[in-house]
């Protein structure tokens, strides 16, 4: 028996008073007639309420544990532990009793019930496969906890290093505890413990000045001496490398840098020593980013440009480069206010440089301009591609069935040096998925033939219709490469047939290395143009005769396309099928008509808009603006696209297609102001941002200053987001102070986040401006071995104790020695029995005056 209130026996005392009263002469007062009855019945009353106040319980023995192992998976412990782990196991289950029943719950981000208590437990590898970038430490105890049976001693082994990235384990412990759960902490290893060098901090600042210093600060801890290298990495270009001796704790080093251009640097640490078990985190990144005014970029084949000269006399900073140079990744791009590409086509681009400039415009607010001419839009094979999915027009005409009077026939290269390799498919593989594009893009009654040649020729697909396309893809498959070249003969067998066949436009695409035996090309050439028949070429692989090829295509009145990339070959021939088939390219005078006002055409109204004497065929897109039109389709079109602007002119600023218009007298101010349109707007205000990062939740906080030293409030800032998956989030500001805001969203993901801060209104007077961040790795390796104070911690919370993987385990079934361990409340008997002396009580007392009032009357 137990007694939780031993107070409430002082009220005992009341007892002996009550016969004092009773009997001792003494005292005044009236008594009861019958004193002893009184005294025994209020005597028992009071000792009923004693009995039922002391909180006395009876001691019941439970005899059955049920005992639930928590192993930590994340990685933060270390894994070289497993065989102590499963030896401990054992050992509590050997100690354990046959009743005993035992369960297992793994965790690292979330917490996962492998195995429930059983009696029949099996020491082994769960099903399931925990995310171990993260530590659910609290969650744990609290899947455990719910997991538990009330009849028997319930009791929780904590396999872990007590760090917790997420939820706060003393919380659930003491919920634990508060059930009746005892925990016992286990410390296991930290990965930290053994010889451990990791890259802690790369520190740079967020801004810097052109051509200004500043320092670059890398922090590498280590668990013991060691002898390493450092390198540095400017944009992926090594800056920095140096050999280090490391000494145990924090090391710092130091490293001094200038930035020449404008616009985003990454600089990339990386840490080499031995020994070391763990290289996740031995390299760190960190971003900065150089200011000076922004200028244009501007891409052409040409330098001498009128759009060029025009722009520049407009006191704009324009910075022309071929192709070639454009910058490979999004952070170098982000320098430049604008992007303009000047008839230059989409096979001069990767798919990675077209998507950076995608991303430049719709996330990062730049803007976009794109120029007309032979080479560009659909000319230029543009369709599909991610450019021209932020243009106000599409390449792609609305209807599928413009003309079903053209034939196509393919002329492809089944020589031996076809099957070569060109990046990473063979040319014969491309021309294949090339030829079924091509029957795709078709129009069903369109007619097209697939002529194989090496040192002979043989018909792939004789000429049908496109509508035949499972039979010419069966075909199409069993297309193989062997033997020499040669042209000619192939070549003149397509002129006869297609003499043969009645259709308005007939077109011949050659796919080759050019490599073939020398013959009469160009008399054969000029026979076919003469029966309106077009050629173009294709040169595949960096060891191609281009030369020949180029003239093929000049005498055929066709284009030529080169290419060393065998991915390339589909696109370049669904864009000259395209241009071959449709009317692409209109070379007429077309009057030019204002279809819409924008602000760039302030003060040009009282000017007539000249004509123009060629133009692209494009389509605008549901959300553009047509601002200039011809009977032929638009000619100035604008949208906006995510975050930035874009425009597409598909005329040309040149002699041929836009003498009227470069020497027009509002030339200058119409092209400046239309680039001054699209561009990212100029910074009319000061953001003083504050990022900061706590276990996976960041709060992104911003203070805007206009020009004149004022806060700006009630702005509708919204920040996009692309996280390292390249999922996007938008999310909006709140303003908490004046001039302040501020925003959260998670980052439990290992990579760079791309945060651009604008304004969300039709017209938006601060400016965008871009910011990164990047998590190198796992939070997991940011802990430094076992933290035993909060093992201590939980532990004591809820009444267990700290063990050992190598030590005694007899404490955790200490109850069995000990006797009992709980009990059952024996105060709902003492009130029951309180509750009959009372009526016995009251009964007697009244059957008693009945009994005197029948005697008197008597």
């Amino acid at each position: 028996m137990t007694i939780e209130n031993t107070y409430a026996f002082i009220w005992l005392l009341l007892i002996p008073a009550l016969w004092i009263f009773l009997y001792h002469p003494a005292i005044p007062f009236k008594r009861p007639k019958h004193k002893k009855r009184f005294g025994i019945m209020k005597s028992a009353l009071v000792l009923m309420a004693v009995l039922a106040a002391a909180g006395i319980h009876k001691k019941q023995i439970m005899t059955i544990s049920n005992i639930m192992f928590v192993r930590d998976v994340s990685l933060s412990c270390a894994a070289g532990d497993e065989s102590r782990i499963q030896s401990f196991m054992h050992k509590i289950m050997d100690e354990a009793g046959k009743q005993d029943r035992f369960g297992l719950v793994a965790f690292g981000k979330q917490a996962y019930v492998e195995k429930e208590l059983s009696q029949n437990f099996d020491i082994g590898p769960g099903q399931t496969l925990p995310d171990k970038t993260r530590t659910a430490l609290g969650q744990a105890i609290q899947t455990a906890a719910g997991r538990m049976d009330p009849k028997g001693n319930n009791k929780i082994i904590l396999m872990t290093d007590g760090n917790s990235n997420l939820t706060d384990p003393a919380d659930a412990a003491g919920m634990a505890g508060a059930l009746g759960i005892q925990i016992f902490p286990v410390p296991i290893g930290s990965w930290f413990d053994s010889n451990e060098v990791y890259l802690e901090k790369l520190a740079v600042p967020r801004q810097t000045a052109l051509h200004t210093p500043f320092r670059i600060r890398a922090v590498i801890s280590s668990t013991s001496r060691a002898e390493g290298e450092i390198l540095i990495f400017k944009n992926d270009e090594i800056m920095v490398k140096k050999s280090v001796d490391l000494v145990p704790g924090k090391n710092s080093f130091a490293f001094d840098d200038v930035i020449a251009d404008p616009g985003a640097v990454t600089y990339r640490a990386v840490v080499n020593a031995a020994p070391d078990t763990v290289f996740e985190n031995n390299e760190f990144t960190a971003t900065t980013t150089g200011f000076i005014e922004s200028g244009i970029l501007y891409l052409s084949r040409s330098d001498r440009s009128p759009t060029v000269r025009a722009l520049q006399t407009q006191g704009m900073t324009v910075q022309i480069e071929p192709p070639s140079n454009l910058p490979r990744t999004l952070n170098r791009l982000l320098k430049y206010r604008a992007i303009i590409i000047d008839n230059i086509e989409a096979t001069q681009f990767s798919f990675a440089d077209m998507e950076n400039i995608r991303s430049f415009v719709s996330e990062a607010g730049g803007g976009l301009l794109m120029l007309g001419g032979d080479h560009s839009f659909g000319a230029g094979h543009y369709l599909n591609t991610p450019i021209e999915k932020v243009l106000p027009v599409s390449m792609d005409h609305p209807t599928t069935l413009e003309n079903p009077e053209f034939c196509l026939l393919l002329l492809i290269d089944t020589s031996s040096s076809m099957s070569g390799y060109a990046k990473n498919r063979s040319k014969l593989e491309g021309a294949k998925t090339a030829s079924f594009s091509v029957v795709e893009l078709l129009n069903p009654f369109d007619r097209i033939g697939l002529l194989g040649f090496d040192s002979e020729f043989y018909w792939v697909v004789p000429v049908t219709q496109a509508s035949e396309r499972h039979k010419i893809a069966t075909e199409l498959s069993n297309l193989t490469a062997s033997g020499g070249t040669d042209l000619f003969p192939a070549l003149s067998h397509a002129f006869e047939t297609l003499e043969n066949v009645n259709a308005q436009k007939k077109h011949i695409i050659v796919l080759s290395d050019g490599k073939t035996k020398e013959a009469d090309f160009k008399g054969l050439i000029r026979a076919m143009t003469r029966k309106n028949i077009t050629i173009s070429t294709v040169a595949v692989g960096k060891t191609s005769d281009r030369k020949t090829m180029r003239k093929i295509a000049a005498w055929g009145k066709g284009r030529m396309y080169y290419t060393d990339d065998a991915d390339n070959i589909p696109r370049i021939f669904t864009g000259d099928t395209r241009i071959a088939s449709r009317k692409t390219i209109y070379e007429q005078r077309m009057d030019t008509k204002i279809s819409e006002l924008k602000p760039f055409l302030q003060g040009m109204l009282n000017n007539e808009i000249p004509w123009v004497d060629g133009m692209v065929k494009t389509y605008p897109k549901p959300n553009a603006s047509i601002v200039l039109n011809t009977q032929n389709g638009p000619l100035l079109a604008v949208s906006r696209q995510g975050l930035g602007r874009s425009i597409a002119y598909t005329s040309a600023f040149d002699g041929k297609w836009g003498k009227d218009f470069v020497e027009w007298s509002q030339f200058e101010p119409f092209v400046s102001q239309m680039v001054k349109w699209v561009q990212k707007a100029d910074p009319q205000s000061v953001y003083r941002e504050q990022i900061r990062r706590l276990n996976d939740h960041t709060r992104f906080k911003v203070d805007v200053i206009d020009d004149t030293g004022r806060l700006v409030n009630h702005a509708n800032l919204k920040l996009s987001l692309v996280l390292p998956s390249k999922q996007k989030l938008l999310i909006p500001l709140q303003q908490t102070a004046p001039g302040h805001y501020e925003c959260g969203f998670e980052t439990d993901q290992t990579g760079e986040y791309l945060m651009t801060l604008f304004e969300d209104t039709k017209a938006p007077t601060l400016p965008t401006r871009t910011f990164f961040m990047g998590i190198p790795y796992s939070d997991e390796y940011r802990t430094k071995g076992v933290n035993h104070k909060m093992l201590d911690k939980i532990a004591k919370i809820s009444n267990g104790r700290v063990l050992d993987l190598d030590g005694d385990v007899s404490s955790v079934f200490r109850h069995k020695k000990e006797g009992p361990q709980t009990g059952r409340g024996m105060w709902p008997w003492f009130v029951i029995a309180f509750a009959i002396v009372f009526v016995l009580d009251v009964g007697m007392r009244k059957l008693q005056e009945l009994n005197e009032t029948r005697a008197g009357l008597g």
